[in-house]
């Protein structure tokens, strides 16, 4: 029985023909699975910001400029600075973070289990397995981007699908194996 989901063909019973090239096995931790998060967060998110933070910056020079030549208040300057510095922070530590916390509970789905996927890579595709059976086929031409952190390797996919392979979770091949195959495509 074959269902769409996100772009990608979800198998609930059945095998892959033929043996893997490469196979992973990954319990994911909450920690795993911040980790995968913050790995997958969109460059063009950071050098958003970075662009936003040079625009604030210029603004606030030209302000100050601006203040010192009509004998203006610095302590209003000194609050705008408080306020661009905190607006950072937020826009680069903090929201990046939120939301991890739901996310991982919805995938554990209440099970109180730690949620746990098998990953196999074919000659044209690779198949997700989780815990429960669910099987989710993946073209190679989905892969976007992979990703390095320090426990993990992340195939970012179309559709914003994250895959994380434990770099020690390599059962069969390894990540040589399943970069070749994706830069084949």
């Amino acid at each position: 029985m074959k269902e769409k989901d996100n772009g990608s063909i979800v198998f609930d019973v059945g095998s892959e023909a033929g043996v893997p090239a490469a196979e992973n096995h990954i319990e994911i931790t909450r920690g795993l699975f911040e980790e995968g998060r913050l790995a997958l967060v969109n460059q063009n998110y950071r050098k958003s910001v970075m662009k936003l933070a040079c625009v604030l910056i210029v603004i606030m020079i030209g302000t100050a400029v601006w203040m010192i030549a009509t004998g203006g208040s610095l302590f209003y300057l000194a609050g705008e600075l408080v306020f661009v510095a905190a607006l950072l922070v937020w826009l680069l530590a903090v929201l990046p973070r939120t939301g991890g916390k739901r996310k991982y509970q919805a995938m554990v789905q209440g099970s109180g289990a730690t949620p746990a996927r098998t990953t196999r890579f074919y000659k044209d595709h690779f198949v997700v397995e989780s815990e429960t059976g669910k099987k989710t086929r993946f073209p190679y031409s989905d892969v976007e981007k992979i990703s390095e952190s320090k426990h993990l390797w992340v195939l970012r996919c179309k559709g914003k699908a994250g895959v994380l392979l434990k770099k020690d979770g390599f059962v069969r091949g390894d990540m040589d194996a399943v970069k070749e195959l994706v830069e084949f495509r």
